[in-house]
């Protein structure tokens, strides 16, 4: 099957769980078989991914000749005439007689906005040009869908959903939106009504919806008025790697993910005070950057935790692995967590992990520990309970392991083949 996959970002270029799920998906569909051509708006570096083709959206220039456009225009007509009545010593204007006929004429002519468009650059990063990257973005991959049949669209994320929409409508095959997650989960209060209506637009021209977890489904069902029976779970996976745990002086516990709200790491800050009451050898370690890194260095260094805390910034995929295997816990303190690929991929490296109560991937490990977001003092318990019983806290690894091992990308490949033949 020929498949035309859109995303955002694909390793090694990545800002977050979703270019890794991009990835093991589309690695995984290419091993059963499926020709799959994935559209990014840029490639930093190149994919190390030789079965997938992969498409440079910012080297594509849109010729407006293609892109053809209905222009409407009324011309009025006024027409001057003189009242037979005339009466002498009157200005004129007393017998003028004026009518207005307007007449449309319609011209089909070259999109003069594709001009304005081709000055965009897409830069493939979530600047503050992101809508109108969205829509050049969305006119390359209509113009790259009629050089070439594919037999499915697989939009990843709001991002891609208008170019699916547009291939759909082109070559009239089925479009399945995957949801990482949603607005309302990455920004809550905060959400974008013109990206909510983006998701909206793309699940009413979606013959099929991927969610990676009921969780997510019942939002989508809930806040987006989503058909239940458009909509498939199917569960992110991980790539099992073989990786010796080191001995370390400190035990530490880390973070991992985007320095944004949604992410709360200003609350893994508290929970670490919270820790180092109970402990005061332990260390902490954060992976991640976004808008309030400035904010989270100000607060460590104002209640004097900078000699326990080390921020790390952004590290490359390929190092996380490494970074996983010298933490001994992993706390994720989301406000909201569609998935949390990170906890497959921490567990996978034998680190035990806590994580707020309702994240999707809860649903597919029941042993995961689980915590209220904003309980500081029950994270520090559970968080001191793994750090300090070794039997308790390898049962848990051990559990958590067996969970996993169903949770491949290839089984994911397989249920998403599976949703692909009965759109045929």
């Amino acid at each position: 099957m020929r498949i035309l996959m859109l995303g955002w970002e694909y390793p090694p270029k990545i800002s977050g769980g979703l270019g890794i799920a991009c990835q093991g998906l589309a690695k995984g569909l290419s091993e059963l078989g499926h020709k799959v051509t994935f559209v990014l708006p840029k490639i930093f570096d190149p994919p190390r991914d030789k079965k997938i083709s992969f498409v440079d959206a910012s080297g594509i220039q849109l010729d407006p000749s293609e892109f053809l456009k209905e222009y409407t225009t009324t011309e009025v007509i006024s027409e001057l005439g003189i009242s037979s009545m005339l009466v002498p010593y009157l200005p004129p204007q007393y017998f003028r007689n004026v009518t207005e006929k307007h007449r449309k004429s319609t011209e089909i002519r070259p999109d003069e906005s594709i001009q304005l468009l081709n000055k965009i650059p897409l830069t493939g990063s979530y600047s503050h040009s992101i809508l109108s990257e969205l829509k050049k973005y969305a006119l390359v991959v209509f113009k790259l869908s009629g050089e070439k049949k594919f037999d499915v669209v697989h939009a990843h994320d709001w991002l891609t959903f208008p170019a699916a929409s547009s291939v759909k409508k082109q070559q009239n095959i089925p479009y399945i939106a995957h949801f990482h997650s949603t607005e309302i989960d990455r920004n809550g209060s905060y959400a974008s009504r013109e990206i909510i209506e983006i998701e909206k637009e793309g699940i009413r021209y979606a013959d099929k919806i991927l969610a990676v977890s009921n969780a997510l489904k019942e939002r989508l069902i809930g806040d987006y008025q989503a058909d239940a029976d458009k909509i498939t779970v199917i569960p992110n996976g991980h790539n099992s790697k073989s990786i010796k745990r080191p001995q370390t002086r400190h035990r530490t516990v880390g973070f991992i993910g985007r320095f944004a709200d949604q992410k709360a790491p200003g609350r893994f800050i508290d929970i670490a005070r919270e820790l180092l009451g109970r402990n005061p050898d332990l260390r902490f370690s954060m992976v991640g950057d976004g808008y309030l890194m400035e904010s989270i260095q100000n607060k460590i260094s104002q209640i004097n935790l900078s000699k326990f805390i080390e921020i790390k910034g952004f590290i490359e995929h390929k190092n996380v692995a490494k970074w996983l295997s010298k933490t001994d816990l992993v706390i994720v303190p989301s406000v909201a967590e569609p998935f949390g690929l990170v906890a497959l991929e921490a567990i996978d490296c034998g680190t035990p992990v806590i994580i707020s109560k309702g994240a999707g991937v809860c649903e597919f490990i029941p042993d995961i520990i689980q915590v209220d977001n904003w309980d500081v003092f029950n994270f520090g318990v559970q968080a001191d309970r793994l750090l300090t019983d070794d039997a308790f806290r390898e049962a848990n690894i051990e559990s958590c392991r067996n969970a996993i091992a169903s949770l491949s990308w290839l089984n994911a490949a397989k249920l998403t083949d599976n949703l692909y033949h009965r759109q045929k």
